[in-house]
């Protein structure tokens, strides 16, 4: 039995985490640690972040020895597709895991089909930092608010994990998943609390998961299967 970590960008989000981790050949972890400063993104998204219209803005982190550092509109630079200059909206991120995390938007909310470039001049990330000072966002439709619970199931074969589909699937980079299960060990020596993926063991039991999209709102959605052997992933009833 074993669990391979599959680091998101927290986001992804989702625990906004301030370090990239890189597994060695003798399965010890060595972290990297980055100022937490700027656009947390994946490596497929420094192309581009996509995002529904009724998303409240895109993440901005800026927190300084674990401290929140307030920002205000005018530490960024929004526009348009045609370079037009669009105002900006900032909202800090409610909850206890917030601290330093802002959204990001333009004032009255995205328009659908839109493309913006957004920059904070102030970030300068280090290469290779999970943190961006620039990024790009393409819009899509809203997304409806049960679109989370129809779009989500947890999977099976190689790995078991959680597999984002339908309309959530364009924005699944910025879906966090956590994945849990009795059957496998709560820790490893890579086990540092970021979202992991399980290898299913033999025998049958049951995977519970929750995942979330903070640039929607603040709801956790749960979802549980009933796993057998490494092939058959049964929806099953979630307690409580």
């Amino acid at each position: 039995m074993e669990i391979a970590m599959k680091v998101r960008n927290g986001l992804g989000l989702y625990v906004v985490a301030a370090a990239a981790w890189f597994s060695e050949p003798a399965s010890a972890c060595k972290p990297v640690v980055f100022e937490p400063h700027g656009f947390p993104i994946t490596m497929d998204e420094r192309v581009g972040v996509a995002l529904p219209a009724n998303a409240r803005g895109v993440t901005f982190v800026n927190a300084k020895d674990g401290v929140a550092v307030p920002v205000s509109a005018t530490d960024f630079i929004l526009a348009d597709r045609y370079g037009r200059s669009v105002p900006v909206r900032v909202m800090p991120m409610q909850g206890a895991s917030s601290s330093g995390q802002f959204f990001i938007g333009p004032v009255g909310g995205f328009v659908a089909g839109e493309r913006y470039t957004l920059k904070a001049p102030g970030v300068h990330p280090e290469p290779n930092s999970p943190y961006a000072g620039e990024i790009s966002i393409t819009v899509g439709n809203a997304l409806p608010p049960d679109a989370l619970e129809r779009d989500a199931t947890i999977i099976t074969g190689r790995r078991t994990e959680v597999l984002i589909t339908g309309e959530s699937g364009r924005y699944a980079a910025r879906i966090g998943r956590d994945v849990k299960s009795d059957a496998v060990p709560p820790q490893t020596d890579c086990d540092f609390g970021i979202t992991s993926s399980i290898r299913s063991p033999d025998g049958c039991h049951v995977v519970k998961a929750s995942i979330w999209f903070p640039e929607m709102d603040e709801r956790q959605v749960r979802l549980a299967a009933l796993i057998c052997g490494r092939w058959l992933a049964i929806p099953w009833r979630v307690d409580g």
